[in-house]
């Protein structure tokens, strides 16, 4: 087994999409950088998921650990720079 600081940080993650009410909220909003935004997503329980990355508007980008899916969440914010 390879060190944890060896892995790819890409394969540790997963995409999951977005409901498009947020996608299109997104998709007006500017980019952090390039083909992705830094935000804060709120889940319909009021639980807030900080300083996650959303790719091309669409995908959240979720550690394999967090169990969540495109009907957990409600409302997307753009994290402060």
């Amino acid at each position: 087994m390879e060190p944890i600081s060896k892995r790819d940080p890409i394969k540790m993650q997963r995409k999951v999409k977005l409901p498009e009410t947020l996608i299109t909220k997104l998709t007006h909003l500017p980019e952090s950088g390039m083909g992705y935004q830094n935000v804060t997503v709120t889940l319909k329980d009021g639980t807030k998921l900080t300083k996650k990355k959303v790719v091309n508007s669409e995908f959240l980008l979720l550690q394999k650990t967090e169990h969540y899916d495109t009907q957990d969440f409600k409302n997307i914010e753009l994290e402060n720079k």
